[in-house]
């Protein structure tokens, strides 16, 4: 083989590579990789929160009016720098406990609407205090130490018109109570000791309430809010 038809061969491997190489990133081949590194980026800043601190301070500069820390629980300390949060209207803390004393500083929070409190463990004795707040729309609560007893004083609070209670050993004997509150527009309700008699009872009472039992909308109410 001579070296003219040697080159002739270099020449048409060379252009075979070039074409399959130009077709390789014209369709895209190379994109899917360079997507996936962005969606893992993206799935990474979506499970971060700004720290406390952060929070804090862009509250206390009129900047925000919400404190929602989901993935760590606060110390003493923090909690007792949100109560010098005035302007503060939506606070969730879904790792973090709150006992009597927290809650009591938590009610002189005047402008506060939103709770939400998912692990709490609060007492009767803290829900007493929490629901104080005069502009109190929504809370959102979860205890093991919970009783009828906190429904009782709940319902005493006609601000409130969203309503959801989580692992909290709460029974029937609580639905009266909450058939007095009419203006209540929501009920949460997630793994009580609540029944369907009882729920049937309440329904009766307020036939317009959106109801949601353990992660479950009843029949017919799927698109209300």
């Amino acid at each position: 083989m001579n070296n003219l038809m040697l080159k002739r061969i270099e020449n048409r491997i060379f252009l075979h590579c070039f074409i399959y190489c130009l077709t390789f990133q014209l369709i895209g081949c190379a994109e899917p990789e360079l997507e996936e590194v962005v969606v893992e980026e993206e799935a990474v800043v979506e499970i971060l929160e700004p720290s406390f601190e952060t929070q804090l301070a862009a509250v206390q500069a009129g900047d925000s009016d919400e404190i929602k820390i989901l993935q760590t629980a606060l110390t003493y300390e923090q909690l007792m720098q949100i109560k010098e949060l005035t302007e503060l209207r939506h606070l969730r803390l879904d790792r973090t406990l709150i006992d009597l004393e927290v809650a009591s500083q938590l009610k002189t929070l005047a402008s506060l609407e939103i709770i939400n409190l998912p692990a709490s463990n609060c007492t009767d004795e803290a829900i007493a205090e929490l629901v104080q707040l005069p502009k109190l729309t929504l809370l959102r609560i979860g205890s093991q130490r919970l009783t009828d007893a906190s429904i009782r004083t709940i319902s005493a609070c006609d601000s409130i018109l969203y309503l959801h209670v989580i692992n909290a050993p709460i029974t029937d004997a609580c639905i009266d109570d909450l058939s007095k509150m009419t203006q209540l527009e929501s009920f949460y309700l997630d793994h009580t000791q609540v029944t369907d008699q009882g729920m049937a009872k309440l329904l009766k009472a307020l036939p317009e309430l959106h109801v949601h039992i353990n992660d479950t909308h009843l029949p017919g109410q799927e698109h209300k809010h």
